[in-house]
């Protein structure tokens, strides 16, 4: 279900509710607006607290192209992780990471799992081995490739958001999965940037909409009392995006972040 929700703190926005999960996927106005400004998007009363989208207007709100760009920022994530992988040399494998007790080949193993795995719940086969196990064999560039390639038809499904998705974290809607799915693949590509000095391959506009994204939903705190993400650490809003998303989700170490 659709709905915008206007708030005269945090303005209006687009929800899509499944509960127990709430998820903002798309900011509309900043500012709470004047009588029924968004009847344009085929949305009725916002004198209302929350108030339903229909359908059939002159103007719908399109949740295809929503969709489209939840997974055109997955598309970003894998392209700018595939980037920062392809110049991991040998030696680089064992660099310690901000994400805590993991160097770079834990860091990508783990990436490389998630994206079968996720490949796997959305096309409903078996991913073929446990998300701990070993992905990279001997060739991590090479494993990367192969799961960024599954990884991206299965979420160009035409069905891909529009179910449930069983992860680790319990079943998600579609939406709440790619959000997920789309900080894993991003963060720890940054992650292994930091890692081997390369922070000029992340991708410092996905970063900025992610962490936009994250707050525009009211924060992390429920990932983070499971243990996903640290407390948020303290860094100028100079900063470049990367540092910025990285000190959100909770990495501690970003000495060596330009």
């Amino acid at each position: 279900m659709w709905e915008i929700v206007c708030e005269p703190e945090f303005g209006c926005r687009v929800l899509f509710f499944s509960a127990p999960t709430q998820l903002v996927i798309f900011a509309v106005a900043r500012k709470r607006p004047a009588g029924n400004h968004f009847a344009q998007y085929g949305v009725r009363n916002t004198a209302r607290r929350s108030v339903s989208c229909v359908t059939n207007s002159a103007k719908p709100l399109d949740r295809r192209n929503i969709m489209d760009n939840v997974i055109g920022q997955i598309d970003r994530a894998l392209d700018a992780t595939g980037a920062i992988v392809a110049a991991v040399e040998e030696a680089g494998l064992a660099a310690p990471t901000p994400c805590r007790d993991w160097d770079v080949r834990a860091v990508l193993n783990h990436t490389v799992g998630g994206m079968h795995i996720f490949a796997a719940a959305l096309s409903g086969t078996d991913a073929g081995a446990e998300h701990d196990s070993d992905w990279l064999g001997g060739d991590p560039q090479g494993a990367y490739a192969a799961a960024a390639e599954v990884d991206r038809a299965a979420w160009h499904r035409p069905d891909a958001l529009d179910g449930t998705v069983g992860i680790s974290l319990g079943e998600l809607p579609g939406p709440a999965a790619a959000l997920v799915h789309l900080t894993e693949v991003l963060v720890h590509g940054v992650d292994i940037a930091v890692a081997i000095d390369r922070t000029d391959l992340a991708d410092d506009e996905l970063c900025g909409e992610l962490l936009a994204t994250m707050r525009a939903m009211g924060g992390i705190d429920s990932f983070r009392a499971r243990g996903a993400f640290g407390p948020e650490v303290i860094v100028a809003e100079e900063e470049p995006a990367h540092r910025r998303l990285l000190a959100y989700v909770g990495r501690e170490m970003l000495a060596r972040t330009p």
